[in-house]
């Protein structure tokens, strides 16, 4: 594939790319080889378009983008073939690029227009001058305004200080209420399970005491037990400390970033198991169908601005599973444990991890962000021996995210969900199968 794309409008105007043999991939994604900027061009879609050469013609391919692909000002549908001169626009409203098939040619017909240059060197050539401007309005407007406050403060003091005492009494009011309120939604509802699990209790010892026979007793005696686990987990509910299974496991929770030999991108969740440099994550994030694995990994810890390399160093066979190795140097934050079983159907958890990827709000732009995780609460609602299946939210991007118990400790993995429930049913692996994973490379837990 030969030719040139020159970028013509966006915040990466004037900018040029000589294409190769390879494919190019266009988006706001840090793994895109030309990528627009996360915050401002914000037509562009992570992952939005890509170019690759059929038998010598560039063609260009609109990756499913949220705000569409045009050529010419048509929008694209699947793939389309560029000829010399195309201009390429990326949402309704978005960036323009131009394609030239030819741009070594006498007169450069492919490139832009000496309107469109003119446009962009002026657009370069002030950049400075505008935010110079900007910065200067907005210094005299912060020195008007406090040379105003400095001349009515001292006569207004006592006033101000009145109003910020009765402003906090009042904010501190409000959220007492507001608190209480909470507090007795809280124990209402605990106090209606409770009541409600107190009469199944006492319905089945009266129908114990009318039962004949042992096994009517033992079947009955099953329920009350199952009647006083509901209550227990009801409880554990109820004191269940989220913030502190953030403490605890926050740190080591990282985003997947990866690049498919046939060029797809995709994110997930992981979590560093081992201070120098394990991570879990899923299988089929990180190996496609046909046994491949990316051709790039980079992970990124949460609350860190870093993108670190890796690659896969095993995957379970019995289970969505797969464990990477970091390619620098560690100490890497960890999990806190790992639980040696999981928790009662009915008991609450907690998952941390990334649905959605970089589409959710970021600290900071383009590749330079810092990782913030979501945190997501649902309870087990059922248990069977390779499979947890919860009563949460999952979505595209929380493959791979750990699921902690009460106490903290790592139950699972989330892998999955049932189709047409909204990401509400759940999948995970459970600690089992982690557990054994890391025996198999040598760093059990």
């Amino acid at each position: 594939m030969s030719g040139r794309l020159t970028v013509l409008t966006g915040t990466r105007a004037g900018d040029t790319r000589d294409l190769g043999a390879t494919r190019l991939s266009i988006g706001r994604d840090p793994v895109c080889e030309l990528r627009f900027d996360a915050t401002l061009d914000v037509e562009v879609s992570a992952r939005h378009a890509e170019l690759h050469d059929e038998n010598g013609v560039a063609v260009l391919r609109d990756a499913n983008s949220t705000n569409g692909t045009y050529v010419n000002g048509k929008r694209v549908r699947g793939e389309r073939t560029l000829r010399d001169g195309d201009v390429i626009q990326l949402g309704a409203r978005g960036p323009k690029l131009r394609y030239d098939a030819k741009p070594n040619e006498a007169g450069n017909r492919g490139g832009p227009s000496t309107t469109e240059r003119v446009a962009v060197a002026v657009r370069h050539e002030t950049h400075g001058l505008r935010v110079t401007l900007v910065a200067a309005g907005v210094l005299i407007v912060v020195l008007s305004g406090a040379a105003l406050w400095m001349s009515r403060n001292a006569a207004s003091a006592n006033a101000r200080e009145l109003d910020v005492l009765r402003r906090r009494n009042d904010s501190l009011s409000a959220a007492l209420d507001r608190d209480v309120h909470s507090m007795s939604g809280r124990l209402a509802g605990l106090d209606s399970a409770l009541a409600q699990a107190r009469r199944e209790s006492d319905d089945l010892r009266r129908r114990l005491r009318e039962a004949v026979g042992r096994d009517g007793v033992r079947l009955l005696s099953t329920r009350v037990a199952e009647a006083e686990s509901r209550r227990g987990a009801i409880m554990a509910a109820a004191r269940l400390d989220y913030s502190a299974i953030i403490r605890a496991n926050g740190k080591a929770i990282a985003m997947v970033a990866v690049e498919m030999p046939d060029g797809r991108m995709y994110s997930g969740t992981g979590f560093g198991v081992m201070a120098d440099g394990l991570v879990i994550t899923n299988r089929h994030l990180v190996q496609n169908e046909a046994g491949q694995s990316p051709k790039r990994i980079a992970v990124i810890f949460a609350d860190t601005r870093d993108w670190l390399p890796a690659h896969v160093e095993k995957v379970a066979g019995d289970a969505d599973l797969a464990v990477l190795r970091l390619e620098r140097d560690g100490p890497f934050p960890t999990i806190s444990r790992v639980a040696a079983s999981v928790p009662p159907v009915g008991a609450p958890v907690a998952l941390l991890g990334f649905p959605l990827g970089m589409s959710t709000p970021m600290d900071g732009t383009d590749a330079q962000i810092t990782a913030r995780t979501t945190l997501g609460v649902g309870t087990i609602s059922k248990s069977i021996p390779n499979v947890l299946q919860i009563d949460a939210f999952a979505a595209e991007g929380s493959s791979g995210s750990p699921v902690f118990g009460a106490d903290g400790a790592l139950i699972g993995v989330v892998y999955g969900g049932a189709d047409g429930t909204g990401g509400r049913i759940v999948y995970a692996a459970p600690s089992s199968a982690i557990s054994a994973l890391m025996q198999a490379v040598g760093g059990g837990r």
